[in-house]
């Protein structure tokens, strides 16, 4: 959703300029960086170089989700086969990247847990796993992963960025959720749009869409009762296996959660 919203605002800017006199190479070009460490490092090591290169004009649009719900949303995505034997868009007949990753070597290197750690299933893949696994088994051990494939890259380049002020001054931060408060028009284009190319008037951005249509191929239940359910048993995981540290990366973003929204609706 992310690097297609930049698409759009540099599209959108090129339409505005009276005469449409403005060349290419005013425009900033765009890439989609995922941040993950380990399996992108090329992609993460541009962004982490970026925060102390200071000569060259950047900048960076980071779209970040509360981790509740990242966690939570990838734990269902994935135990659906999604990205093992189905597609992201949940196809058959397709074979992804995580059908042959060595999840449980990579919890033992990079998480230091033991095999005793997680119950042994005959599961070929984690996605096979998440399915024969208890949902407090399976979130667990999905969280573990999560936090150390993804979410540690996040925090650790937030901090970067946030400790250094002209790297700072280049990167905007911000949440999915902000594109849920007003499905049409949501101020995030305008904050986005107001970013990359600054003017006095910052009404051109108004009318431009959002396209985020609750995760499209990568969307999950919307059952509310069940997802509740599912945020109250991470909660008690985060507590007592992993002292707090989805609590506290979650806590320097400041990206709402569906939970609360959910909440609220329920109380109305």
């Amino acid at each position: 959703m992310g690097w297609q919203l930049l698409i759009k605002i540099n599209r959108n800017y090129l339409a505005r300029i009276p005469g449409g006199k403005v060349r290419h190479s005013e425009l900033y070009s765009v890439r989609h960086i995922t941040v993950q460490h380990s399996g992108r490092k090329e992609e993460y090591d541009l962004l982490t170089n970026l925060t102390y290169q200071l000569e060259q004009d950047y900048r960076t649009v980071f779209v970040t989700r509360n981790w509740y719900d990242t966690i939570i949303s990838g734990y269902l995505y994935h135990q659906s086969g999604r990205e093992c034997w189905l597609s992201s868009g949940g196809k058959g007949g397709a074979s992804g990247w995580l059908k042959n990753f060595n999840w449980e070597e990579y919890l033992e290197k990079e998480r230091g847990r033991g095999r005793p750690y997680w119950p042994q299933l005959p599961a070929p893949n984690l996605c096979k796993y998440l399915e024969l696994a208890t949902p407090a088994d399976g979130l667990r051990v999905y969280a573990d992963f999560a936090i150390g494939f993804w979410l540690h890259s996040v925090s650790a380049l937030a901090k970067a960025r946030n400790s250094i002020p002209p790297a700072k001054l280049r990167t905007l931060f911000l949440c999915y959720d902000q594109f849920n408060e007003n499905e049409k028009f949501p101020d995030a284009i305008k904050e986005a749009g107001h970013f990359l190319y600054p003017a006095d008037d910052s009404t051109q951005w108004d009318g431009l869409k959002s396209d985020n249509h609750g995760g499209g191929g990568h969307s999950t239940t919307a059952d509310k009762v069940f997802r509740m359910g599912l945020h109250d048993m991470l909660r008690i995981i985060d507590s007592e296996h992993f002292d707090g540290e989805i609590r506290a990366g979650n806590s320097k973003f400041g990206c709402k959660s569906e939970a609360e929204s959910s909440l609220l609706t329920e109380a109305e």
